[in-house]
């Protein structure tokens, strides 16, 4: 559990500080584009491949969530004996 926390403070946070300081660095210097924020502050040439890696990511996301509730299911769920009826 050391390694996810410490993975947390060292590289999504920061990560997550800087992409929403970019998008309102992006607001501030086009504020009519608020509508369409994300497809506008990728240039051109980076456009499909962060679309891709954004539908991965959440294609990851989504099994992750089956994954863990399906887990979880299992795990909390009474168990049931079956018993086999002998002639």
């Amino acid at each position: 559990m050391k390694a996810v926390r410490l993975s947390a403070l060292a590289i999504v946070y920061p990560g997550l500080t800087a992409i929403y300081f970019g998008q309102a660095a992006f607001l501030i210097k086009r504020p009519d584009q608020i509508g369409t924020l994300y497809y506008n502050a990728i240039p051109h040439p980076l456009f499909w491949p962060a679309f891709v890696s954004a539908l991965l990511a959440a294609i990851v996301a989504s099994q992750a969530i089956i994954t863990g509730g399906l887990g979880h299911t299992e795990d909390t769920s009474p168990q049931q004996k079956t018993e086999v009826a002998s002639d």
